[in-house]
């Protein structure tokens, strides 16, 4: 996005991917070359550990479908990995809040049937006044039973926070949450017994007007420095940033924007960062590789 133009709210965000991004992405070539670019970004950042995600879709002019769709993904995730050998880089299948049951339950077995290719999860997301979530209870309780990993878009507008909605949520046993804004005191005691990942999204909330205030009135002063849940300061890339392209903030910036509206010291900054690798879905050997870059 032009500079100057990093200013949209829930409203104006998601029409952004039907209107624009899908119809820019819309072939193998265009996906390759998203793919390639968003490593490179953020390989030349300094992440050495990355996880995207993306809803798997079909391009029927060239005869892509949902499984050729994660394929190319993934081939071009190789490719981009050898060109910058400094990163490693993992794939999330996302569920959109639209979808049918059907549709859930095809992404579980796609990402079940890639889970040695670098799948590594699953993730629910999209408009969040769209659709029940309850409807995808099967689906994700299949998922827990192939013990994939398991992220949600969890409360991140108030009518996405209903007390039904973040009950059935929390019953999927997920591993990590996003955004986690809206949220009564006995769901926060919860997620800190269970030591759930948090991947808080500071430029996101904020420039969405997700929140009232700015940066230093974010939640993540709130969650950091609790025992229990394991913060992430990123959000939705699992060790990058909230669609960086539409809200100009690369993952060094998050960092940077904590340091400065919170105050941490550099010991704080390690800290985080360190703990962060207990949550990540990467594995055990990515996680040793992980420990020795940051110790």
């Amino acid at each position: 996005m032009p500079l100057g133009k990093h200013d949209y709210d829930l409203e104006t965000f998601f029409p952004l991917f039907s209107s624009y991004i899908y119809r820019l992405v819309d072939d193998a070539d265009s996906l390759r070359h998203s793919t390639m670019s968003v490593v490179e970004d953020f390989a030349k950042d300094g992440v050495v550990y990355l996880e995207l995600r993306t809803t798997p879709r079909t391009f029927p002019e060239e005869d892509i479908d949902k499984r050729a769709y994660v394929n190319h993904v993934l081939t071009a995730i190789d490719e981009a990995q050898r060109r910058f050998p400094s990163i490693q880089v993992r794939l999330i299948l996302s569920i959109d809040r639209r979808n049918t049951l059907a549709e859930a339950n095809e992404v579980i077995e796609l990402a079940s049937s890639f889970d040695r290719h670098g799948v590594v999860g699953i993730d629910l997301c999209g408009d969040p006044v769209k659709g029940d979530v309850s409807l995808f209870t099967p689906a994700f309780e299949e998922a827990r039973a192939r013990r994939l990993k398991i992220t949600v878009h969890f409360a991140e507008a108030e009518c996405s926070a209903t007390e039904a909605e973040l009950e059935t949520i929390l019953r999927w046993m997920p591993d990590r949450l996003g955004h986690v804004i809206h949220i009564p005191e006995h769901v926060r005691k919860q997620i800190a017994a269970r030591s759930i990942g948090l991947e808080l999204c500071l430029s996101c909330n904020v420039q969405a007007k997700m929140i009232v205030g700015g940066f230093d009135v974010h939640h993540f002063g709130e969650w950091w420095q609790l025992d229990g849940p394991v913060v992430v300061p990123c959000g939705l890339a699992g060790g990058g940033t909230d669609d960086v392209g539409i809200f100009g903030s690369p993952v060094s910036n998050e960092w940077a924007l904590i340091q400065e509206h919170f105050h941490l010291k550099r010991e704080d900054i390690l800290g985080l960062a360190r703990k962060g690798i207990d949550v990540i879905f990467g594995g055990e050997i990515q996680k040793a590789r992980l420990r020795e870059i940051m110790w």
